[in-house]
């Protein structure tokens, strides 16, 4: 069965540039996860996120599809605080989809996890079963993800981009076109998700040049 598993994982798996990202949806955390889109396209990597999921799909399995898909996945696990009320509870979906990635690393070798937190040592008492995978601690500020991105993939070859002013030229590109008409809404949806990959990618060649 595990076998079987594996071979399936090793079909579906697409674009070897592809990265899945999980993280909060959160507007007080958006600086996150534009520079976390930022910093995949600086070191020569293509984003992907649930949010281009339909929205009538069968949600779980097309999940799995998708990390399965991705050669690589990043989780940002800082989001411990409770949410607002009514419900007062922990945010749940981003260690479930860790824990769905880990499933997919450890039946093929061809994806990889990588996990980043805010505070260093956290995970180890939030999340204790990940003892043994060292997370990359971003500090909770933009520079810090950039950071921790191209120290997660410093292996990958001939990256575009290596000078960190660069990585955060490609941060303040999304960042100003967060600001102006076309980029104003919701940017967790695939529309947003969209569009902010193609500026980041236009703005990376704009720096190489």
């Amino acid at each position: 069965m595990a076998r079987a598993t594996a071979q399936r994982l090793q079909r579906d798996v697409g674009n070897p540039a592809d990265v899945f990202l999980n993280l909060a949806f959160d507007r007080r955390r958006e600086y996150l996860y534009l520079a976390l889109i930022a910093g995949v396209v600086g070191v020569g990597l293509n984003p992907r996120c649930v949010v281009e999921l339909p929205a009538n799909a069968i949600r779980l399995d097309r999940l799995r599809q998708l990390i399965a898909s991705c050669r690589y996945s990043i989780h940002d696990m800082s989001a411990v605080e409770v949410t607002a009320r009514p419900f007062r509870v922990p945010r749940f979906n981003m260690p479930f989809e860790l824990g769905l990635a880990i499933g997919i690393q450890l039946d093929s070798e061809e994806h990889e996890c990588r996990v980043m937190e805010s505070v260093r040592h956290r995970v180890d008492q939030s999340l204790s079963d990940l003892r043994g995978i060292d997370a990359y601690i971003h500090r909770g500020t933009p520079d810090g993800v950039l950071d921790a991105v191209r120290n997660m993939f410093a292996a990958i070859p001939r990256q575009p981009l290596n000078r960190r002013r660069d990585f955060a030229a490609v941060y303040e590109t999304l960042s100003g076109f967060r600001r102006s008409r076309d980029g104003r809404g919701d940017p967790f949806t695939a529309v947003q998700f969209g569009s902010l990959v193609v500026v980041a990618k236009s703005a990376l060649e704009a720096v190489r040049q």
